[in-house]
């Protein structure tokens, strides 16, 4: 379908994560990494949707990339 049609990589993780397949949900969020879908990535440290990957160092580090844990706990103690 993505071949015919746009689909969203951040939808697309989200659905493999609700079928367990973290492998593959993380496979989705760094091709929307890779295809700059910014405004979705940005709430990935706190999507709750996205709570099973944390932990998991693929998933550290491309949140790392998007939003630096220091940054992050910056912005959260302002809130």
């Amino acid at each position: 379908m993505r071949k015919q049609h746009y689909v969203d990589a951040y939808c697309l993780a989200i659905v493999y994560v609700g079928l367990g397949d973290r492998a593959e949900a993380m496979n989705w969020l760094e091709q929307g990494y890779r295809d700059r879908n910014g405004d979705e990535l940005v709430s990935l440290r706190v999507d709750p949707f996205l709570a099973p990957l944390r932990g998991d160092p693929r998933f550290e580090a491309l949140a790392e990339k998007i939003v630096p844990a220091r940054e992050f706990k910056g912005r959260a103690a302002l809130e």
